[in-house]
């Protein structure tokens, strides 16, 4: 049956993406079927690691969600309900440094981790040794522009953003 997602639908309070956000990352999940996913910025869990573990659910994919965020996570009926989703009250550098030696290798990537634009920059490229092509890449607060919605600035990607476009190893779609 056809199942009605309501993506304007916050289970927690301080869910931070767009419902267009939360649907264009469904989809993403949901189309491209990666097998293992590593997001670095989980928040509170309510936004993009929610709608990527209702993706996974609602199409029966066999995938692995390692996320991590040393200031905060999802509770545990969160955890319980999506058992596939590793959640770490780290940095990213640690868990990417762990996900490599234990040759678990993403093949989809969500970034949507704090203001300081040197991280996503260097989780990249550690990680891009390893990464496989066709390894999905989505960044949350990559526009570099004053936001409608709210008026603010984003920094995150105020590095990554001139390396991808400017690589020939990735594919940039806006």
């Amino acid at each position: 049956g056809v199942r009605m997602i309501d993506f304007s639908e916050n289970i927690h309070p301080q869910a931070e993406m767009l419902p267009l956000e939360r649907k264009a990352l469904y989809d993403c999940v949901a189309s491209n079927k990666p097998k293992v996913i590593l997001e670095v910025g989980t928040g509170c869990g309510g936004g993009a690691t929610y709608f990527m573990s209702r993706a996974i659910q609602d199409n029966g994919l066999d995938c692995k969600i390692y996320t991590c965020d040393p200031m905060r996570g999802p509770d545990s009926p969160f955890l319980k309900r999506f058992p596939f989703v590793d959640y770490r009250a780290d940095y990213s550098t640690n868990l990417i440094s762990e996900l490599i030696e234990k040759d678990i290798i993403p093949d989809f990537l969500l970034f949507d981790g704090p203001e300081d634009p040197n991280v996503a920059l260097s989780d990249l490229k550690t990680l891009e040794p390893v990464l496989n092509k066709g390894t999905v890449l989505c960044i949350h607060d990559y526009e570099l522009e004053k936001r409608g919605y709210d008026n603010a600035y984003s920094t995150k990607s105020k590095f990554i953003r001139p390396y991808l476009e400017s690589s020939d190893s990735w594919e940039v779609e806006l």
